[in-house]
């Protein structure tokens, strides 16, 4: 299963803890399918910290934006205040189908982001430090709760690496792999959202606050796909 956010009262929260820190380089990938963008604020996907905070990092939809409320906007901000702001990332809105986010930081400030495996954006800045803020990050709301500010659809395989993927291993996430399998020992945490919602590498709490059940993505299940559980068990 994956998880179901309405929209405007439901979200998950990753409990603080030093797993959660953003030291370049790393990865962040997850999926998900959006239900609605038009006519809300902006709909915060992943929020640590308030937007333009220091440290922070917030993803989120441009919402209630005149022109394309379907962009993808990312906004990273170091301890200094040095930091990236991507908002010309398109056409991700309203879809029936899951998409599959991912964004990578490398050592030198390369931030890309992709969508289903093809580069939709690319911002440097060789200065972009250490995100590492004391508090929870927010799964599908505001740090600092606003009205509007909800995310409307599914969500599924939130993790993050202390490393940039590979091209190969982002086709792999893309084909519906299990992040457990790649790059094992530079996966920081993983919250599947899949069985339940915990997370399983370093035992974070997940808190759920309303989020339900709703489908899988079809990419985590095809048929003959084996879901590997490289410190736990295996499903086939």
């Amino acid at each position: 299963m994956a998880r179901y956010c309405n929209g405007s009262t439901t979200y998950l929260t990753l409990a603080d803890d030093a797993a959660l820190s953003l030291t370049p380089p790393y990865t962040l990938a997850m999926w998900l399918k959006i239900s609605q963008v038009a006519n809300t604020g902006y709909p915060k996907i992943l929020s640590w910290n308030a937007s333009l905070a220091t440290p922070s990092l917030n993803m989120y939809m441009a919402g209630n934006a005149t022109a394309n409320p379907d962009r993808l906007i990312v906004r990273l901000e170091g301890a200094d205040g040095d930091y990236v702001k991507m908002d010309d990332i398109y056409n991700i809105g309203e879809n029936a189908d899951w998409q599959h986010i991912l964004i990578t930081v490398s050592a030198e400030g390369v931030v890309n982001v992709y969508v289903d495996g093809d580069l939709k954006g690319t911002e440097t800045n060789a200065s972009l430090g250490t995100i590492n803020y004391a508090g929870p990050l927010y799964i599908g709301q505001y740090a600092t709760p606003v009205e509007a500010s909800n995310f409307h659809g599914d969500m599924a395989e939130l993790a993050k690496w202390d490393a940039v993927l590979t091209s190969g291993e982002l086709a792999q996430l893309v084909d519906g792999e299990n992040p457990e399998a790649i790059q094992n020992a530079n996966l920081a945490w993983c919250v599947h959202m899949l069985e339940g919602y915990s997370e399983s590498i370093e035992g974070i709490t997940v808190t759920n606050n309303g989020t339900t059940d709703s489908d899988h993505p079809d990419q985590m299940y095809a048929p003959g796909k084996r879901r590997r559980y490289a410190r736990h068990h295996q499903v086939v």
